[in-house]
């Protein structure tokens, strides 16, 4: 069997070539998840004015989704193809898949967080986890539309 053949018909190795290849279009080191010494504000008011975000996940059809949903919930938004030239960043993945004897399909637990740049370190301004257990709409559009609220709440204050 061919190496293509075989990365086609295994999910896990295509999962991880389609990231390893947006790291490698997107200068890898920018948006690499194992970043060190991360600081949490939890304070949306820091995405106050910035308008272009760099969208980052481990799987390019959660990316395209991600990407999708965002324009919908706020147009303000700019995503951008450069990750050098962003103001914000939103990172998603999936954190856990659970398959359950009696459910019909996978359970995915998926991650956002929202950070922002300073002085070359992450400071995350937002995370949430969404469990797709019951829902209808993928993890993705709901954790953006969680986003999209707690900034209107943020906003109103």
């Amino acid at each position: 069997m061919s190496f293509l053949r075989f990365v086609g018909r295994s999910r896990v190795y295509g999962s991880l070539l389609c990231a390893l290849l947006i790291l490698i279009l997107t200068g890898g080191a920018e948006v690499a998840w194992a970043q060190t010494k991360d600081t949490t504000v939890n304070q949306l008011t820091e995405l106050a004015g910035l308008r272009t975000c760099f969208v980052v996940s481990d799987r390019l059809d959660k990316r395209t989704t991600l990407i999708k949903e965002m324009n919908k919930q706020n147009p303000e938004w700019q995503v951008i193809e450069s990750a050098a030239d962003a103001e914000f960043f939103l990172e998603t993945r999936v954190i856990s898949v659970e398959t359950e004897v009696d459910a019909t399909r996978p359970i995915t637990t998926s991650e956002l967080v929202v950070y922002v740049k300073r002085d070359g370190r992450r400071v995350i301004v937002w995370q949430e986890e969404e469990r797709d257990a019951d829902t209808i709409r993928s993890n993705e559009s709901n954790l953006v539309r969680h986003l999209v609220k707690a900034l209107k709440w943020v906003n109103t204050k």
